[in-house]
């Protein structure tokens, strides 16, 4: 099999049906789970039709865990079970307070739990297309992604418009994750975006204050449960939401920044957000105020404070304090180390 042969078939299949053309490169999304030379050639060697349903079975499932069961039965509504999120709910404490959630803010997380899958598995967000999330084509996500997002910027949203536009990106944030790094957030990761959705829209606080307290957030996660993944999520909802343009996520070392960035590049691509590692004091000299994407920027906390204190002192562009958030991952990490109390 040559590459020019498959490159011949593609200029084709772009010239004779264009439709079917762009929905190859929502295959191209996540470099894990792509078709290879062989695999594409079999797809463009089918009939019209055939291509493009095919084409959108694989980029609506490219992991493919959805279209096989396993021991544990159907994968699918292995996904959408909401059998475990009341008891996560219930034991969910305030560290503040020290005590458990109130009953109305475990019953709206329940509630708001039950639309995103409701959304997610079944009836989808609009009235007109009835089609779910996890049901959509790639590109399809992505627009919603960006209407919604231009939604929020309505000043005339009342409180449950705003929410139910904020469920809806969480929604679809969480499939895009799926379909970018074949793992799909299980209840307790979905929760913590929900407890942020519920500070961001607390009646009695001003926008400002807001966005300083959903900042000021401290979440407790066992080990295991996927911290970095809540992270990911977390950040892409902060910037899709408008709360903030630019976010720094501070790890203990700088080989677990650079895996963070490995592992999670192609999701934040295909959301619209740039990623980048920043592991020395010179690294990425560019005008943060100049770019064009919400930029999510890995590294640890001193190497990135040294970078922030190079980039000031060469009159290099940084975002305004109040446009961007800092993520700690493993902050008993960073308050116990004493080099890092150093630097």
């Amino acid at each position: 099999l040559k590459l020019s042969d498959v490159i011949t078939k593609l200029n084709n299949l772009k010239t004779n049906d264009e439709k079917t053309f762009n929905l190859i490169k929502d295959l191209y999304a996540c470099s894990n789970y792509y078709p290879n030379l062989t695999k594409l050639n079999e797809l463009i060697e089918k009939e019209n039709q055939d291509l493009s349903q095919e084409i959108t079975k694989l980029s609506i499932d490219p992991p493919g865990f959805r279209t096989k069961n396993d021991k544990k039965g159907d994968t699918t509504k292995q996904h959408f079970d909401t059998g475990r999120v009341i008891p996560i709910i219930d034991g969910i404490s305030d560290l503040y307070f020290q005590r458990p959630l109130l009953l109305k803010q475990r019953q709206e997380l329940y509630d708001w739990y039950l639309y995103l899958n409701h959304i997610g598995f079944q009836d989808g967000i609009t009235i007109v297309d009835k089609q779910a999330i996890k049901d959509l084509t790639l590109s399809k996500i992505q627009e919603q992604l960006t209407t919604h997002q231009n939604a929020l910027n309505d000043g005339n949203l009342n409180e449950k418009q705003k929410i139910k536009l904020q469920l809806e990106i969480v929604a679809l944030l969480r499939e895009v994750i799926y379909r970018t790094t074949g793992m799909f957030p299980r209840p307790n990761q979905i929760l913590y975006l929900l407890l942020m959705l519920q500070i961001l829209n607390r009646p009695s606080l001003t926008n400002d204050e807001k966005r300083a307290e959903v900042c000021s957030m401290v979440g407790q996660i066992a080990t295991g449960q996927g911290k970095t993944l809540t992270a990911a999520l977390a950040q892409a909802f902060l910037l899709k939401t408008n709360v903030v343009k630019h976010i720094d996520i501070c790890s203990s070392n700088i080989y677990l920044a650079a895996e963070g960035v490995h592992d999670f590049k192609d999701f934040f691509q295909t959301v619209g957000i740039d990623c980048k590692l920043i592991d020395s004091y010179d690294s990425d000299l560019t005008d943060e105020n100049e770019s064009k994407n919400p930029t999510i920027f890995y590294s640890t906390l001193d190497v990135r404070a040294l970078n922030r204190t190079h980039k000031k002192i060469n009159r290099i562009g940084l975002t305004p304090r109040d446009k961007t958030a800092l993520f700690l991952d493993e902050i008993d990490a960073h308050n116990l180390d004493n080099s890092d109390h150093f630097n």
